[in-house]
């Protein structure tokens, strides 16, 4: 599955650890949209069974 996910940002500065906020805009999104997904994905602390992997294309550091 891909997801293509377009923000704007005050500035145009990502912090070092900006996958962190992506993964909490997704696990904020799918409390939003489905509470009992959320529940089944996030309530107990075991291993998911998914991976992540992101692209900022043209970035510059």
């Amino acid at each position: 599955m891909r997801l293509k996910l377009q923000f704007e940002l005050e500035n145009n500065i990502l912090d070092i650890q900006y996958r962190k906020s992506i993964i909490s805009y997704i696990k904020h999104s799918i409390q939003e949209y489905d509470k009992d997904l959320f529940e089944e994905m996030y309530k107990d602390n075991n291993m998911k069974t998914f991976t992540f992997r992101n692209n900022i294309w043209k970035a510059t550091i």
